[in-house]
């Protein structure tokens, strides 16, 4: 299972609300190894990707190291 589908699982069969599922699956994992300090938010001095959603979790967007990976396509 990819991270976004496991995301729209949680939220939708486990009543769990969207933030706190972004939440373990981001923040959980890196303070538990305590890189926290250096990657995973949207600051100066921090390296964080990013991944874009729409409403129903789809993924439309990804950008690793500032630049765009993937795009969904319109059609």
């Amino acid at each position: 299972m990819t991270l976004d589908k496991g995301i729209k699982y949680v939220v939708e069969n486990c009543n769990i609300p969207l933030p706190e599922a972004i939440y373990m699956v981001t923040q959980s994992p890196l303070t538990a190894i305590r890189a926290n300090r250096k990657i995973g938010q949207i600051a100066n001095g921090f390296k964080a990707d990013i991944v874009i959603l729409n409403q129903n979790l789809d993924v439309l967007e990804t950008f690793i190291n500032g630049k765009s990976v993937f795009k969904k396509d319109k059609g």
